[in-house]
């Protein structure tokens, strides 16, 4: 009940374009973003032969510009889960050996160092800190900042597969503390990670 209407009760919902399902994780979501994303790489591809592009570079600016941000939409709350991450990961991966022209079977470290790019988690982690950032710098009655202050209070009870854990476990890691309420270094945190 919601002041006095009953309120419908559904398996899965699309909110901000993004699904959310009852009894099931964000991996839910995460799939329907990266088929989306996987249309648009394969307009892009499409478009690239038709004008004969073939310049890697220009492919992966492309890929940067048109389905990056398809990839990484709403990152800032699922990502800090890697199994999330896992399938937008996969079709990054898929994309840039296509490029390359190799098997499968070449490491994904070396497929990602051949053309000078990160696992598409670091782009994740820059956007999770960004918001971090933008929500700690709200007035102290912003409703937003009260649910992450109240977040990381019971990170602090442990709490685990909250986005408050998963944070605090990053910093943690990537900064000997977890200096969840401080400004930090969001290049130097991703760097040295």
């Amino acid at each position: 009940m919601l002041s006095g209407a009953v309120v419908e009760r559904v398996e899965s919902y699309k909110y901000l374009g993004f699904v959310l399902h009852a009894t099931k994780k964000m991996t839910v979501g995460t799939d329907a973003v990266v088929a989306t994303a996987r249309k648009a790489l394969f307009a892009m591809r499409r478009r690239c032969a038709l004008l004969g592009i073939r310049d890697i570079a220009l492919q992966c600016k492309l890929f940067d510009t048109l389905v990056l941000p398809i990839l990484s939409y709403g990152c800032e709350v699922w990502g800090v889960d890697t199994k999330c991450g896992a399938a937008a990961e996969a079709l990054h991966r898929d994309f840039l050996r296509r490029l390359l022209g190799v098997q499968k079977s070449i490491a994904n470290h070396t497929v990602l160092a051949e053309l000078g790019h990160f696992p598409l988690q670091a782009h994740f982690w820059q956007q999770i800190l960004r918001y971090h950032h933008r929500t700690n710098a709200f007035d102290n009655v912003r409703l937003v900042k009260l649910g992450m202050v109240d977040g990381f209070a019971l990170h602090q009870t442990a709490v685990k597969d909250s986005w408050q854990h998963y944070l605090g476990d990053f910093l943690h890691g990537h900064l000997g503390q977890q200096q969840l309420f401080h400004n930090f270094d969001i290049a130097s945190v991703i760097r040295e990670g």
